[in-house]
C-alpha cells in the first residue's frame, strides 16, 4: 500500500495551485534578498553596526562570499542527500526557518557588534541561498520543455512583487524593527508552499553499511565522473559563473555604492529599488516568453549584453538622475538573467537528479558569490568603487561569450 501510495505522488501531474504554491516561495524569499542583502541592511550594517568605519565595505564583501563559500560546499551533497532520501521539502523548511530566525535575531543587534552581527547574517543568507537551490529542484517535476521558461518566469515576477511589498512593510516599520518584519514576511509567505507543495521523489532506501553523508557523495562523485555525457549543461553552468560574478556584485553593492559615490539618502534608495522591482518583474515575464518563443540562448544572449551595458554605466554615471536610468535597465536584467538561467537549467537536468543537479547550479552561482565579492572588495580598495563595478562587466563578457560561442544539444 506504501509502494503504491508512493508511486501515485510521483506520478500526479502538478495543478495550477500547486505551481502557485512553488512560485509562492520566490515571493516570500525576496523579503531577504530585497531587504537584507540589498536595499536596507547593507547601508545600516556599514553605517550603523560598523559606525562608518572605512573598513565595512570590505567586510560585507567578505561576509557575502563566507556564506557563498558556505553553500559551495554543502549544495551539491544536500541536493544528492535530498534526492536519494526524497526530501527536498524537508529541507527547504529546515533552511527557511534557519534564515527566519537568524534574521530576526539580528534585530537586536547592538552597534558594534561586527562580528556576531556578520555570523548571523552569514548563517541567513547561506541558508537562503540554499533553499533557491532546493526550490529551483522542483522545477523540472513541476514543468516541460514548452512551459519551463513560462514557469520559471511566473515565480521570478510574483518575487519581485514580494520584494515590492516587503520593502513597503518595512520601510512603514521603525529601525530596527523592519529586520523583524522582514523575518515574519518570509516566513509566513512561504506557508503555502510548506503546505501545497508536493514531494515527488521516492525515497530510495539506504543500503547495509551505507550513511546519509556516503549516499550524497555518492552520486556527486558519479555525476562528475561522467560530466562528458552532461556537456551541455557544463556549458550553461560555466557561463552562469561568469556572469553571476558580475550580478551578485551589483546585487550586493548597489545601495553602498549609491549611498557613498552618489550620496543618495535612504528614502531615495527605497524609491529606487521600488521602481527597480516593476523593471524586474517586467524583465522576468518578457525574457521568460522570449526563451520559450526563441531559445534559452538567445534570451540569455540578450540579457548578458544589457548588463553588460549596465556595469559600464554605472562606472560613469555622474548624478542620482542618471543612476535612476541605470537602475530600470538593470532591473530588466536582474529579471531576465535570473529566470532565464534557472528554465535553462531544468532542461538539461534528469527529474530523479533535479537536485543534485540544481545543486550544481546553485555551486556554481555561490562559487561566483565567493569569488566576484572578494575580487570587488580588493580592486575597490585599490583603485575604488566605480573602477571596481566597472570592471565586472568582464564577467558579463565572459558569459556572454561563452553561451554565443557554444551550441548546445537541443539548440
Amino acid at each position: 500500500m506504501h509502494t503504491v501510495a508512493a508511486h501515485h505522488q510521483a506520478t500526479v501531474p502538478p495543478s495550477r495551485a500547486e505551481i502557485a504554491s512553488w512560485a509562492a516561495f520566490d515571493f516570500a524569499n525576496s523579503s531577504f534578498t530585497t531587504i537584507m542583502v540589498t536595499v536596507l541592511f547593507p547601508v545600516y550594517f556599514t553605517e550603523t553596526l560598523c559606525g562608518g568605519d572605512s573598513h565595512a565595505a570590505r567586510w560585507w564583501g567578505w561576509a557575502i562570499s563566507g556564506s557563498n563559500l558556505l553553500v559551495v560546499i554543502a549544495s551539491p551533497f544536500v541536493g544528492a542527500h535530498a534526492d536519494r532520501l526524497g526530501c527536498k521539502k524537508a529541507w527547504l523548511v529546515l533552511t527557511t526557518l534557519l534564515c527566519v530566525c537568524c534574521t530576526a535575531t539580528l534585530t537586536w543587534m547592538p552597534s558594534g557588534w561586527i562580528a556576531p552581527a556578520l555570523l548571523l547574517f552569514g548563517t541567513a543568507n547561506a541558508a537562503f541561498l540554499l533553499g533557491e537551490n532546493l526550490i529551483a529542484g522542483f522545477l523540472p517535476e513541476l514543468s516541460t520543455s514548452e512551459n519551463a521558461g513560462r514557469i520559471s518566469s511566473w515565480g521570478w515576477s510574483i518575487g519581485y512583487f514580494g520584494g515590492l511589498l516587503s520593502l513597503i512593510a518595512a520601510k512603514m516599520t521603525p529601525s530596527p524593527w523592519w529586520i523583524l518584519v522582514t523575518a515574519l514576511f518570509f516566513a509566513v509567505a512561504s506557508l503555502p508552499t510548506f503546505l501545497f507543495l508536493r514531494e515527488r521523489k521516492q525515497p530510495e532506501p539506504l543500503e547495509p553499511g551505507e550513511n546519509w553523508i556516503k549516499t550524497s557523495l555518492t552520486p556527486v562523485i558519479t555525476t562528475v565522473r561522467h560530466v562528458g555525457h552532461h556537456m551541455s549543461l557544463v556549458r550553461v553552468l560555466g557561463s552562469y559563473f561568469f556572469s553571476m560574478c558580475g550580478l551578485v556584485v551589483v546585487i550586493a553593492f548597489a545601495g553602498i555604492f549609491a549611498s557613498q559615490q552618489l550620496g543618495m539618502n535612504q528614502g531615495q534608495l527605497t524609491t529606487l529599488f521600488l521602481v527597480l522591482q516593476f523593471s524586474a518583474a517586467g524583465g522576468a515575464w518578457g525574457f521568460g516568453w522570449l526563451q520559450d518563443r526563441y531559445s534559452s540562448r538567445a534570451a540569455l544572449s540578450l540579457s548578458l549584453a544589457l548588463w553588460t551595458l549596465v556595469a559600464l554605466a554605472c562606472a560613469l554615471v555622474q548624478n542620482i538622475p542618471q543612476f535612476y536610468a541605470v537602475a530600470l535597465m538593470a532591473g530588466i536584467g536582474v529579471g531576465s538573467f535570473q529566470s532565464c538561467a534557472r528554465a535553462t537549467v531544468s532542461l538539461y537536468t534528469p527529474e530523479n537528479k533535479s537536485g543534485e543537479f540544481f545543486g550544481f547550479w546553485g555551486l556554481s552561482g555561490k562559487l561566483a558569490g565567493v569569488v566576484g565579492p572578494l575580487i570587488f572588495a580588493e580592486l575597490t580598495s585599490l583603485t575604488g568603487m566605480r573602477t571596481a563595478i566597472g570592471s565586472m562587466s568582464l564577467f558579463f563578457l565572459a558569459g556572454w561569450w561563452i553561451l554565443t560561442s557554444t551550441r548546445t544539444d537541443r539548440e
